[in-house]
């Protein structure tokens, strides 16, 4: 004999039967006495609803598929139904806000899939960037992430490189990464798209001196463009000779030295001075920083103590304008004399 009462046959005995489980549970209102439990039980009643059941197995069936297609439950969003359907597993198992414990059945099927009942932090906010990166990569159609428009999930996939290449990533984690085209040495953003970002720039602020802090995607491919064109870029071609030529029309500067690429932006600085007034006589008032750079070059040309010595190619740049200082003290590069 079974006693199983729908919410369509009989509305208010379906409601009393819900109220005697969950009074059983300690759930709602007192607890049943012990005969009022062997009465019910001599008459075959379910004290686990067959709809919840039902529910349960169609949401733990969820989570196998999803696991099957992503690899890990972790990697479930945790704004989804289903990654609150996780966490109720782990309060039912922990007998927590008075919620039905989870039968020896349920716990059985949840273990087979490894299911994680105390998730480490570090793995939950791995999935959780894992997530994100694969929400963009089904959108976008790559992993090319720009810093100012996704900069937490930007600086993790930073954070990925670097573990790769140090050993402390787990194979599940390099596996789940490889299914979504992970770029291991960096990004590879498209080279006229870029190029046009580095132009715009030049004309806006009259110079090429981008720094990390103002545009740091562009500030990166700048930085690439020097290993390329040096050979130090790692399983990377070379740039060819259109793209080279293409960044000298701009005056770009290749070396790797930041201190020899702020020389070099000075100097085309004074370079587009001389082309427009025909001197380097810059006023202090006017252009206080070009004013002092041509003057520190002037006390370095004299090697006055101090002051580093201008190397050969310095001196050869600055010998193709007039500057003040050659003038007063003749001086030429070693292949200035050599032509001699």
């Amino acid at each position: 004999m079974c006693v199983r009462v729908t919410g369509k046959d009989n509305p208010p005995l379906h409601d009393w039967v819900m109220k005697q489980r969950a009074r059983r549970k300690g759930r709602k209102g007192s607890k049943l006495s012990t005969t009022q439990i062997k009465l019910l039980d001599d008459i075959g009643f379910e004290w686990e609803s067959e709809d919840f059941d039902v529910l349960w197995m169609a949401k733990y069936n969820e989570l196998v598929d999803y696991r099957n297609k992503h690899g890990h439950p972790l990697a479930v969003h945790n704004l989804s139904s289903l990654y609150c359907w996780m966490n109720e597993q782990r309060s039912r198992r922990a007998g927590k806000k008075r919620r039905a414990s989870l039968s020896e059945e349920q716990i059985k099927l949840l273990d087979e899939i490894k299911f994680p009942w105390k998730p480490d932090r570090n793995d939950s906010r791995w999935y959780a960037f894992y997530h994100e990166l694969e929400r963009f990569q089904q959108k976008h159609g790559h992993c090319e992430l720009q810093k100012k428009t996704h900069e937490q999930i930007y600086n993790w996939s930073r954070e990925q490189r670097r573990k790769s290449k140090i050993g402390i990533l787990s194979g599940e984690q390099i596996k789940l990464l490889d299914k979504v085209n992970f770029p291991w040495e960096g990004k590879h953003p498209n080279w006229p798209r870029m190029y046009n970002e580095l132009v715009e720039y030049c004309n806006k602020h009259d110079h090429l001196r981008v720094s990390e802090e103002d545009d740091p995607d562009l500030y990166e491919w700048m930085t690439l463009q020097r290993e390329l064109y040096h050979g130090i870029a790692p399983q990377q071609p070379g740039l060819s000779d259109i793209q080279i030529d293409k960044l000298e029309e701009l005056h770009f500067c290749w070396s790797l030295e930041w201190r020899e690429r702020t020389w070099y932006a000075k100097y085309t600085e004074a370079v587009e001075f001389y082309k427009e007034y025909g001197h380097t006589e810059v006023n202090k008032k006017e252009n206080p920083s070009l004013y002092n750079w041509i003057q520190t070059q002037g006390k370095r040309y004299k090697e006055l103590k101090g002051h580093k010595p201008l190397s050969e190619d310095e001196l050869e740049l600055l010998e193709q304008i007039d500057f003040p200082f050659l003038e007063d003290q003749p001086r030429m590069s070693w292949n200035a004399m050599y032509a001699e």
